[in-house]
């Protein structure tokens, strides 16, 4: 049996900067950077699949520390963003690059949905109030919710990010060590 453990990461929120009047014009410029060099200032590059009909994408960074780890195989840790935010923004303020340049481990930044035809903002699918496409019924009422597979894109990254890691970096992941922050 597998355990899994939590992290949990700080998130800032800039309002006027990122807030729902502005990020859904600049969405494609702000979260979806083929690379996170320059707009973060680390390695890590875009990686999308089709995910049950719709595009879903990731940044993985595996630090040289990674690659040349004593350990043999090291974590693999996933950073999520919050609600309207993307993982451009986390990749930027919580820190996560230089965790696993110290430890050794590998780090994803997975994008929430992200898609103006399924959701209205980019989010997680975690309840009623927060990934949800139209208007709300009514005042104080949210948006009907829409259910996006998170979790089963959350595995396709782990399966993924293993196999890529192994054959692209000779970095071997160790499946019993997947932590999640966000």
């Amino acid at each position: 049996m597998t355990r899994i453990s939590s992290l949990f990461s700080l998130f800032l929120y800039f309002p006027s900067e990122l807030g729902a009047s502005t990020i859904k014009p600049n969405i494609d410029k702000i979260c979806n950077s083929p690379s996170l060099y320059e707009v973060a200032g680390i390695h890590a590059d875009q990686r999308c699949i089709e995910h049950k009909g719709v595009t879903r994408c990731w940044y993985t960074y595996i630090p040289e520390t990674a690659k040349i780890s004593s350990e043999g195989a090291v974590p693999l840790i996933f950073d999520l963003h919050g609600y309207n935010l993307c993982a451009v923004n986390n990749a930027n303020i919580t820190g996560w690059a230089r965790v696993a340049e110290k430890f050794g481990s590998v780090v994803v930044w997975p994008q929430g949905n992200m898609n103006a035809d399924v959701t209205n903002n980019p989010c997680w699918s975690y309840g009623s109030c927060c990934c949800s496409l139209g208007e709300a019924p009514g005042p104080g009422q949210f948006p009907p919710n829409v259910e996006t597979d998170d979790i089963g894109f959350l595995r396709q990254i782990a399966a993924n990010v293993v196999a890529d890691a192994l054959e692209v970096s000779d970095v071997t992941i160790d499946t019993k060590r997947l932590y999640f922050g966000g």
